[in-house]
């Protein structure tokens, strides 16, 4: 997306900052892009994700060894993400093909992104959860982000403990 707008990175370690938040937050906090170009950029790069990109894909050393081990524990294993469904099963089916992955959810009409916390929504009804029996792990979403969402969960349980993480009370 980037090579759209005539940016070249020389170092490809540098764009692992991407990793992680979502790009219409990623394109303006790291290349001043506003919103008419951070949406195309998101096109632009999710076309091209989806085409080839998504083959790009490294786990990260170890994770196919705990996998293993979860499975072997007789834990239901699921994933979450911010990719299109369709592109999230492909990755899984090429690079997990032998582990049994219970779900597998990726973006879709109506559903939240994460680091909003009601993006878990499916994952707490495919586990039969409520929201307070999972841990939020704190990681890349900011802490305004975070406080926002434990607003909206209110006084439950869960509004409370995502209050405590972005006040430092919990750590993961």
């Amino acid at each position: 997306a980037l090579n759209h707008y005539g940016i070249t990175v020389a170092d490809r370690s540098a764009l692992h900052k991407f990793i992680g938040p979502p790009l219409d937050e990623s394109f303006p906090e790291f290349y001043g892009f506003d919103a008419a170009r951070t949406a195309e950029a998101t096109e632009v790069f999710r076309a091209y994700f989806d085409r080839q990109g998504w083959r790009e894909n490294i786990p990260y050393p170890g994770v196919e060894d705990m996998l293993a081990a979860l499975t072997a524990r007789g834990l239901q294993l699921g994933v979450l993400s911010n990719k299109t469904e369709a592109t999230a099963r492909k990755i899984i089916a090429h690079y997990f093909p032998d582990t049994p992955f219970r779900f597998v959810f990726g973006r879709a009409e109506g559903r939240p992104l994460k680091p909003d916390p009601g993006a878990a929504a499916p994952v707490l009804e495919a586990l039969g959860l409520a929201p307070e029996e999972i841990a939020y792990k704190y990681g890349w979403i900011s802490r305004a982000k975070l406080l926002e969402s434990a607003e909206r969960y209110g006084k439950s349980p869960y509004g409370e403990h995502l209050k405590r993480v972005a006040e430092g009370k919990i750590r993961y």
